[in-house]
């Protein structure tokens, strides 16, 4: 048996009820606290996402989500970026596109667009040599 103080509240304005939870972990085979451990992680990792966008797909570790750790938010994948993007409405779209082109990388693009050059890429370029 292990006792844990806990801090309860009712609902967000209320204030907290500090109780000593007593758990009795007799019976719980390695089975039975691996499910418990991953409803946990399982909660920890919807609220992580609906703030930072719900993937399709996604591995974490266990060991990144044990009690007192704060998850650091990843970066987007390029392909978590460009889904997020099709959801926008076309001015944030817009408004998206105006600022990569104002960009040090789209002021480059928008001077060979100018110059009408073309940008070759790393395979076409290793086949011409």
């Amino acid at each position: 048996m292990a006792t844990y103080n806990v801090n309860t509240k009712q609902d967000k304005d209320s204030h907290a009820v500090r109780t000593a939870l007593t758990i009795d972990f007799t019976g719980a085979t390695p089975e039975i606290l691996q499910e418990i451990a991953t409803s946990a992680i399982v909660i920890k990792w919807q609220g992580q996402v609906r703030k930072n966008g719900i993937p399709a797909q996604a591995a974490i570790k266990a060991v990144d989500y044990r009690p007192g750790t704060r998850l650091t938010p990843q970066p987007l994948t390029f392909d978590q970026l460009a889904d997020r993007i099709t959801t926008m409405s076309q001015e944030q779209q817009a408004e998206i596109l105006r600022r990569l082109l104002d960009s040090k990388t789209g002021a480059e693009l928008n001077k060979m667009l100018a110059d009408g050059s073309q940008v070759e890429s790393e395979t076409e370029t290793e086949a011409t040599e």
